[in-house]
């Protein structure tokens, strides 16, 4: 559940400090989001142990990572990056 949070978290993060606008079909996504993991996820089996704060740990690095290279990439376009 906490890994598949990553998404939200990216736009969250470039909401904020990258200034980016959410557009209706983004804000869609993160309704199907969020609703796919309240719904498709057991809850009572969930417990906090190391491990699912080092996956909470994991996922907020990605996300920030993520931001991070948007930020000092923007210049350059989206083929050469890849």
């Amino acid at each position: 559940m906490l890994n598949h949070f990553e998404f939200v978290l990216v736009a969250v993060f470039a909401l904020v400090f990258l200034r980016e606008r959410i557009s209706p079909a983004m804000l869609a996504g993160f309704v199907v989001i969020l609703l796919g993991l309240l719904f498709a996820s057991d809850m009572s089996a969930f417990e906090w142990n190391r491990g699912a704060v080092l996956v909470l740990v994991s996922t907020v690095l990605f996300a920030t990572d993520f931001v991070i290279s948007r930020y000092l990439l923007r210049s350059l376009s989206t083929l050469l990056v890849m």
